[in-house]
């Protein structure tokens, strides 16, 4: 809310019964602290005159004109063609509300990633969200918290104007180097254009783990002729059948 604070001067000759009414628009709630007041020839008093930003006005919504009319009692009824009239005129801009959420990533099956595992020497990635819960563009800054080197935010996370009520996702490249066998935990840290509104995503957690060395495929045993079963049967046949054919042609 913004309050306006309005002079009335009675310039008259006599005591005087001014009545106060507001013109502006309903969204903006134009209110005043009294509806009239009675003012002694020569004084002054005074009322607020108060507007009030509505609560879905986006960043530099302005309240277009609003005034205070002041009327003389001898207007009676007749306020639209009475000459004893005077009035003020004020204006409201809406500010910049700055407020942004870093949380984790949720997938399309709804579960939350906040953890992943690697082997060592590989790459994986993770992603978070990150939503603008403002009334205008943002341009967010990110930085990562306690994460190791090899740990970094994707070149290509472009927030530089991240808009009203929107959410973008973002993604974290890890390249685990071979001697880093260990849990690393870290978060992600946003700031808004201000350089005030803050937020930090809880923990997400990273595994390294050995480098797989085990090649899979068919295994294959050799067999030694001589040892296996009905190898002398077969070599007795083929024998008995070259003699035979020996025979024959005899």
């Amino acid at each position: 809310s913004v309050d306006f604070t309005v002079t009335v001067t009675n310039d008259g000759n006599g005591e005087d019964t001014m009545e106060y009414q507001t013109m502006g628009a309903a969204e903006w709630a134009p209110s005043l602290s009294q509806s009239s007041a009675t003012i002694a020839s020569g004084d002054s008093a005074q009322i607020i005159f108060t507007l009030t930003v509505p609560s879905d006005a986006s960043a530099n919504a302005q309240s277009g004109m609003a005034m205070v009319h002041v009327y003389s009692e001898v207007c009676g009824d007749d306020k639209m063609g009475c000459d004893y009239e005077e009035d003020v005129s004020v204006s409201v801009r809406a500010n910049q509300v700055y407020d942004i959420t870093a949380g984790y990533y949720t997938n399309e099956t709804g579960v939350v990633k906040d953890s992943a595992s690697v082997q060592a020497t590989s790459t994986v990635q993770m992603k978070f969200s990150l939503t603008n819960n403002g009334n205008g563009n943002d341009q967010v800054t990110l930085s990562l918290v306690d994460a190791p080197s090899w740990v970094m935010l994707e070149e290509n996370n472009d927030i530089s104007l991240l808009g009203p009520d929107q959410t973008a996702t973002l993604t974290i490249v890890a390249m685990a180097p071979a001697d880093a066998i260990d849990d690393y935990t870290f978060q992600v840290l946003a700031t808004s254009a201000d350089g005030i509104a803050t937020s930090t995503t809880d923990v997400f957690t990273i595994t390294v783990v050995e480098k797989s060395t085990s090649a899979s495929g068919p295994s294959t045993e050799e067999v030694d002729e001589d040892d296996s079963p009905g190898f002398g049967v077969l070599s007795a046949v083929a024998a008995l059948g070259a003699v035979l054919l020996l025979r024959r042609r005899s």
